[in-house]
């Protein structure tokens, strides 16, 4: 099953507060069935979001972080803690809003690592604490509408799972946003990073070609396949 909260606010300014707090669920259905998303009535978010990350937790609850000028998360289905805010969020807006579709990973300990613009936390979310703080990523911003990729690297049995690394690579440059620049060249770079290691700090790597808006997915080879994207520009797509 899927979950999608929010949607694209291009429609009836009467529609778009609804719109903006709506979620959808699509189940899967055999080859010859017909499927489509189902929009719910209940429950509904506690704020609008637009831009916003979904994380499964352990206990099979979503929590929804950030979306655009909202610096809290949230659950879905509600527990009654209402939003919660994230200093990161807040601390991480710029003038381009660089922090938005943050990248999430639950983490073997339960706990959550988030990362937005060029910053990173460990967060426990049953506690409402930051269980840790990492250097800034060098170079540009990487989240929405700068769009880098992340992933977080294969989990190995052989160490109990205990070496948590994190891959982070691509995104527009600072200012094409801004400027709709459609020929500012992407980021070539890659960061990475041993977030359960005691003195982290990000390795540097580079690309082959420059890339933006690119998907990174796992093969069960453990390589990491970058596809998709632009060499230049930024989102949204008519900017690159």
């Amino acid at each position: 099953m899927l979950t999608e909260v929010l949607s694209h606010p291009e429609i009836d300014a009467s529609y778009l507060y609804l719109i903006l707090i709506m979620c959808r669920k699509f189940y899967p259905c055999p080859a010859n069935g017909t499927c489509d998303w189902v929009e719910l009535t209940t429950p509904v978010l506690q704020a609008g979001r637009w831009y916003a990350t979904n994380q499964l937790l352990p206990d099979g609850t979503q929590i929804i972080i950030g979306g655009r000028s909202v610096f809290t998360f949230e659950y879905i289905p509600p527990n009654g803690q209402g939003q919660i805010s994230l200093p990161l969020l807040s601390a991480t807006n710029d003038p381009e809003e660089d922090n938005l579709y943050p990248f999430v990973f639950l983490l073997p300990d339960g706990n959550l690592f988030i990362f937005a613009n060029t910053n990173s936390i460990i967060y426990s979310y049953l506690t409402d604490t930051v269980v840790s703080t990492f250097p800034p990523l060098p170079g540009n911003p990487r989240n929405y509408p700068s769009a880098g990729s992340a992933v977080m690297l294969p989990l190995l049995a052989s160490n109990q799972f205990a070496v948590v690394e994190v891959l982070i690579c691509g995104g527009a440059q600072y200012g094409a946003f801004l400027s709709e620049n459609t020929t500012e060249p992407c980021s070539t770079s890659c960061g990475r990073i041993t977030v359960t290691d005691p003195a982290p700090a990000w390795a540097m790597e580079t690309m082959p070609i420059p890339r933006c808006m690119g998907d990174m997915i796992l093969l069960p080879s453990q390589d990491i396949l970058i596809i998709n994207g632009a060499q230049a520009g930024t989102l949204p797509k008519h900017f690159s």
